[in-house]
């Protein structure tokens, strides 16, 4: 484990490092480091096509103003079974 560095505040890197191996010691660069690893690990860039179709479906209005009532039928038992086994 690396010493912390004899300013506090500053940030300690050696040669060829990558950003994991910097030593953050000022508060709010801590707080900002775990902001941009929270957000890069949530940005949407991360989902999978699949997951990304579901949502832009999902946002896709429906028309209940239609005279098309269907939606609002009675239906069975074996009618709804049916439906849940087809998803």
């Amino acid at each position: 484990m690396k010493n912390a560095p004899e300013d506090p505040g500053k940030t300690e890197r050696t040669p060829n490092s990558s950003p994991y191996d910097e030593l953050v010691t000022d508060v709010r660069d801590i707080a900002d480091t775990l902001a941009k690893e929270v957000a890069d690990k949530s940005s949407s860039d991360n989902y999978n096509q699949n997951f990304k179709n579901h949502m832009k479906a999902e946002k896709t209005k429906l028309n209940f103003s239609s005279n098309n009532r269907d939606y609002n039928q009675r239906f069975s038992k074996a009618e709804l079974d049916s439906a849940i086994s087809e998803s």
